[in-house]
């Protein structure tokens, strides 16, 4: 399809929106781009094709016959939207340009040619190969118009507000997920009070938006609100300051589920560690009877603990406990364990050579003279 505007002048810059990704294709290609005509037989063609990779391509035509300007690949994903192209028009000079945030554009071709514009307008096309037919190719084109006279924002405006907002929280964070009308970033500003402090956000523009959040304190109410915005069009929308709860530190009764001991000793001193389901805090009561006597204790809630006992003496055995406590006082304790400080190593022995203990045995043989 092509959609045509007349030339206002003999120097524009005019920029299309495409709203449908092109997709890689084995056989043929997707495309498209700006067409910008003197008559049906002498024109430019400006295009973003996809076969096995995205290409940018320009060609000339005279008399019907194409004159490629530019072939060059360019960093477009698979699928990728939305996407942009500029096409800037100085006397006779010519620069084709593409962007996929509608704010940061990347040049693919300057060139030189004379010609008589009558009608230019946004196309899009797909082409078979030798092997395969044209692939099916469905173009949305969202906007097109000179820079000159630009509608703005686009369109008469973009519709932005998040909607069927939803949040999934965990023990220690948050996922929130949020549609847009039109393409969008991505931002969530969060805390314990609607003043947030904290921020998630993604750049890339998009219509399902997600985000996670991390670090945060189980069984916690926090403040959050979400915002979409679209620099191409100036446009931002949050919505109104809402609530999550984080899930409760506890395990709903029970204590946290202790596992993965084990006891790393030395000679006078021992490290003990295990993981909960839940997070909680690290005790270890140890010492030489079932009484212990001695307590090491952090009361940082983790799910993956580690303590460290000194004071140890080597040889000897030790009974040792782990308890832990979740956020919601729930605590469990292991059985009455032990494990032993090893002895140090034995001294190496230093052997004498031949040349030491026969000085030695005439030291002897000249005190026994003596006496």
């Amino acid at each position: 399809m092509q959609t045509v505007s007349d030339s206002a002048s003999s120097s524009f810059t005019v920029e299309a929106k495409f709203d449908l990704g092109m997709t890689f294709q084995a056989h043929g290609t997707q495309e498209e781009g700006i067409m910008v005509e003197q008559d049906t037989q002498t024109f430019i063609r400006f295009a973003l094709f996809s076969g096995s990779s995205s290409i940018a391509y320009v060609a000339t035509f005279a008399a019907g016959q194409p004159t490629t300007v530019t072939y060059t690949a360019v960093p477009i994903g698979n699928g990728q939207v939305p996407v942009w192209m500029r096409v800037q028009r100085t006397g006779n000079n010519w620069t084709m340009s593409w962007s996929t945030d509608g704010n940061i554009y990347t040049a693919v071709s300057t060139f030189s040619y004379t010609l008589t514009v009558s009608q230019m307008g946004p196309y899009a096309a797909n082409a078979g190969d030798s092997s395969a037919t044209a692939p099916a190719f469905t173009a949305s084109i969202d906007y097109f118009f000179n820079l000159a006279s630009p509608i703005m924002p686009e369109d008469g405006g973009v519709d932005i507000e998040p909607t069927a907002v939803s949040v999934t929280p965990s023990l220690t964070g948050a996922s929130v997920s949020w549609t847009t009308a039109d393409w969008s970033s991505s931002r969530v500003d969060y805390g314990t009070t609607n003043a947030y402090g904290a921020s998630v956000s993604n750049s890339a523009l998009a219509l399902s938006h997600t985000l996670s959040i991390t670090g945060l304190t189980c069984g916690t109410t926090y403040h959050y609100q979400v915002t979409s915005a679209a620099s191409y069009a100036g446009a931002t929308q949050s919505t109104a300051d809402a609530t999550f709860t984080t899930s409760s530190c506890g395990t709903g009764g029970g204590g946290p589920t202790i596992s993965n001991i084990s006891v790393t000793p030395s000679t006078t001193s021992a490290t003990v560690a295990w993981t909960t389901n839940v997070a909680a805090t690290s005790r270890v009561d140890y010492g030489l009877t079932t009484s212990y006597g001695t307590t090491n204790n952090n009361p940082t809630l983790v799910t993956t603990h580690s303590l460290s006992l000194t004071g140890l003496t080597c040889a000897t055995t030790y009974h040792y406990k782990i308890t832990s406590v979740d956020g919601s006082a729930n605590s469990s304790s292991t059985a009455d364990s032990t494990f032993t400080a090893p002895s140090p190593p034995a001294p190496a022995a230093v052997p004498l050579d031949r040349n030491q203990m026969t000085s030695t045995r005439r030291r002897s043989m000249r005190v026994y003279g003596l006496l």
